[in-house]
């Protein structure tokens, strides 16, 4: 029987990459008009010190990300923590119907900030990347269990950049 411990490899290094807030509404005040205010307890770019009329400093956007992350991380964790699938295809429907969708969400989180174009650039290829990497355990979901952490070229890149909660 196969053992399920890739599983554990994949949410750890999915929960390292990329994560984000809770906010299975896409985020926002609640009102429609997608703009994050204390209300719902996100930062805004004034909450991050920006001035609420463009966009953040490099420093606030790499903050921005962070807490991003670092909130998701936690999520990560919870999710993962009591998972233990009873058998291989309960752990690929796990990673597809719950890992995989909260992951891209993280990234159009991280997209949606409004970063400096030179930093946003940069971030947003390795968001291609990520992206990537989540289209291929999509299309082949039972590779998640070969053991290779599947963004191990993404992380360090994203760390490099800054984003340490995003890429550790």
């Amino acid at each position: 029987m196969r053992r399920f411990l890739p599983v554990g490899a994949v949410l750890f290094s999915l929960s390292l990459v990329l994560a984000a807030c809770g906010d299975d509404d896409g985020g926002g005040n609640g009102n429609g008009d997608g703009d994050v205010t204390e209300e719902n307890g996100d930062a805004t770019d004034e909450d991050m010190g920006g001035d609420g009329d463009g966009a953040l400093s490099e420093d606030e956007y790499i903050d921005a990300a962070n807490e991003i992350c670092a909130e998701g991380n936690e999520e990560l964790d919870a999710l993962s923590e009591d998972f233990t699938p009873a058998d291989e295809d309960e752990a690929i429907e796990f990673i597809i119907d719950e890992l995989l969708p909260l992951v891209q969400d993280q990234v159009d989180q991280i997209r949606d900030l409004d970063g400096p174009e030179d930093i946003t650039e940069e971030v947003n290829e390795l968001l291609d990347e990520t992206e990537q990497v989540l289209e291929d355990i999509a299309d082949d979901p039972e590779a998640a269990f070969s053991g290779d952490d599947p963004f191990a070229d993404v992380a360090p890149e994203l760390t490099d950049l800054g984003l340490t909660e995003c890429g550790e």
